[in-house]
């Protein structure tokens, strides 16, 4: 206090308490005031590290739940295609065995009978398939009769 200019300087005391004592008071409040304001900011601090320890806690158990869920998922498909795989095996041997009977039966019948088409025959049986065929052609596409081709 004896340190201010002299047309500030105040009384030798503030209504009754002298101003040492009003300063050593405001000089406590003040370093009370900042100590919680830097401890506030330290527990906030520590809050948005548990916050975030927290968050990644759980991101991490949602990526196990999720892997575990995608594994189990896979596992049922595997098993699926695996039974896919297993029947289409069962047709195709059961197709492979009509086709085996239908193919005996036909050559003993063949055998039996002693009827085999001759190559004319075969020829002929190819060239009606051949004309079937063009003519399901042009009446699907539509071809006008002058642009089809000629037989031969």
């Amino acid at each position: 206090i004896n340190s201010l200019p002299d047309h500030f300087q105040p009384g030798p005391d503030f209504f009754g308490i002298p101003w040492i004592a009003i300063i050593i008071v405001f000089l406590g409040i003040s370093t009370l005031g900042i100590f919680l304001w830097k401890a506030s900011f330290g527990v906030s601090f520590l809050k948005t590290v548990l916050k975030l320890q927290n968050v990644h806690d759980r991101s991490t158990d949602v990526q196990r739940r999720a892997w575990r869920s995608n594994s189990r998922s896979q596992e049922g498909i595997k098993i699926g295609l695996e039974d896919l795989f297993t029947s289409w095996r069962y047709m195709e041997a059961k197709v492979r065995a009509e086709v085996h009977k239908v193919t005996t039966k036909v050559n003993s019948h063949y055998q039996i009978h002693g009827q085999r088409k001759t190559t004319e025959e075969g020829k002929m049986f190819q060239d009606m398939q051949q004309l079937q065929w063009r003519a399901e052609d042009s009446y699907r596409c539509k071809i006008a009769p002058y642009a089809r081709k000629a037989l031969d």
